[in-house]
């Protein structure tokens, strides 16, 4: 109850332990924040390499079938 008597107190001043308490909690907020949007914009290039790799490989694959179809199609006739 005294950590609230201290956050609620009318003298406007806080301890210099809460004012440590509170710049650590924001330099890691900081740090995370940094980290997690560094993260993300690696994420998101990484995916959209995979998703053009994928898009091509499927191309390739549709090219190829319609290829031996339409081979087939000519030996037939």
């Amino acid at each position: 109850m005294k950590f609230l008597k201290k956050l609620a107190s009318k003298k406007g001043q806080l301890s210099m332990e809460m004012g440590l308490l509170i710049a650590a909690a924001v330099l890691v907020a900081v740090i995370v924040a940094y980290y997690y949007t560094t993260r993300t914009k690696s994420v998101m290039q990484e995916s959209g390499k995979r998703a053009n790799e994928t898009s091509i490989n499927f191309s390739n694959s549709a090219d190829t079938i319609t290829g031996k179809i339409v081979d087939v199609a000519n030996s037939v006739s």
